[in-house]
């Protein structure tokens, strides 16, 4: 891999470090939403939103349309769905390992 394409690499996994933006992911996983839909979902004001939006759209992650005077946000590709795939099979296996990590603790 080439230096410029560690890092963008390096680019989308910081985009996806925050838990708030992986939660923006896996709410684009159902389908485009609205900034006011991932603010509320989130809990969060709408500009804190939009931030995490920003980090996401700059990693290539997710896109903006408008919707009138709404802009409606979408997963890029079918790509960012296999690497949410991929993350949650990694988070079950560690999950798995500490599991029979405790039951094989006295």
């Amino acid at each position: 891999m080439s230096g410029s394409s560690c890092e963008y690499v390096a680019e989308v996994f910081t985009a996806l470090s925050h838990p708030k933006r992986l939660v923006i992911v896996e709410l684009l996983l159902t389908g485009p939403k609205t900034v006011t839909e991932i603010a509320e979902s989130l809990g969060v004001p709408q500009p804190v939103a939009s931030q995490h939006l920003r980090v996401l759209r700059d990693a290539g992650l997710v896109e903006p349309e408008r919707g009138g005077r709404r802009r409606i946000y979408r997963l890029t590709t079918g790509r960012v769905v296999e690497l949410c795939r991929l993350a949650r099979e990694l988070v079950a296996l560690k999950a798995e390992r500490m599991g029979a990590a405790v039951a094989k603790s006295p």
